[in-house]
């Protein structure tokens, strides 16, 4: 899944330390994207502008991405203070990315 979000911070490693805080028992951040870009982590800092980035994560351990786990993200971006844009669900289809993935991922 991937969350959009405003933020006007500069510096990519501070908005991936509060997207951490939203993390469910079953989901972990595994990258932010800027504009298509990777920014964090090990990515483009050049490349981030502040305002919007895209969160992308992820189950653990093969599990499925679930609704509730769609809304338990969402549940803690509000309880941080996060302001989620967007959202968008991220689909294999036969076994292949139904979705793009960032420039650097």
């Amino acid at each position: 899944m991937d969350v959009f979000v405003q933020w006007n911070g500069s510096e990519p490693n501070e908005l991936a330390f509060l997207l951490k805080q939203i993390e469910t028992q079953d989901t972990v951040l595994k990258m932010i994207t800027n504009r298509g870009i990777k920014v964090w982590p090990n990515g483009f800092k050049k490349h981030f502008v502040p305002i919007t980035g895209d969160a992308g994560f992820m189950t653990e351990n093969g599990k499925r991405f679930s609704k509730e786990n769609i809304i338990q993200l969402l549940q803690n971006a509000e309880l941080q203070n996060i302001d989620t844009i967007k959202t968008e669900n991220l689909y294999l289809f036969n076994g292949e990315p139904g979705f793009a993935l960032g420039h650097g991922q």
